[in-house]
């Protein structure tokens, strides 16, 4: 199995327990931010699936359109559009989720940092595929980033399921 399907995989059965998590809360509200998560989980699995598909296809209207040699002003912008939004949707998540349990806004918060570090990610900047590819302790930081947000969402959902049985 490669390390590409273990990250589909765990996002997959995250969604999956995500899912578990919202029925077993009891409240309508909070039920259905744990469904949204899920769906965010399943979204992420298919980027993950499609790691780079964007980029390529970025890469491929860029040398069509002849603007290759400036891409950077373009990944630039994208970045800093992503963080706009990414800091608009974390708010709006957490102002909608501010009565919930701190454990379902921080699922949540983990969630927000897993899709804004996944589109940064597909942009493929070279000055960011070099930090992200750096090696700590025998593993890519890329990596260590990733597993840390999928972590951190295993960990409070499991604390919230345990606490609504």
């Amino acid at each position: 199995m490669s390390v590409l399907q273990v990250f589909v995989a765990l996002y997959l059965a995250l969604a999956w327990f995500a899912w578990k998590v919202s029925s077993a809360t009891g409240e309508r509200k909070e039920g259905a931010l744990w469904r949204g998560m899920s769906f965010m989980l399943v979204a992420l699995g298919l980027n993950k699936l499609l790691e780079g598909s964007l980029a390529n296809a970025g890469r491929r209207i860029a040398v069509a359109q002849g603007w290759y040699g400036e891409r950077q002003i373009f990944q630039l912008w994208f970045i800093l559009i992503v963080a706009v939004l990414w800091l608009a949707a974390a708010t709006g998540l957490m102002i909608s989720a501010r009565r919930a349990p701190v454990a379902t806004r921080l699922a949540l918060l983990g969630i927000a940092m897993l899709i804004a570090f996944a589109l940064i990610r597909d942009v493929s900047l070279h000055q960011i595929d070099a930090l992200i590819g750096v090696q700590v302790i025998g593993f890519t930081l890329n990596w260590i980033v990733e597993l840390a947000g999928i972590a951190l969402i295993v960990l409070v959902s499991a604390w919230r399921w345990s606490r609504a049985l």
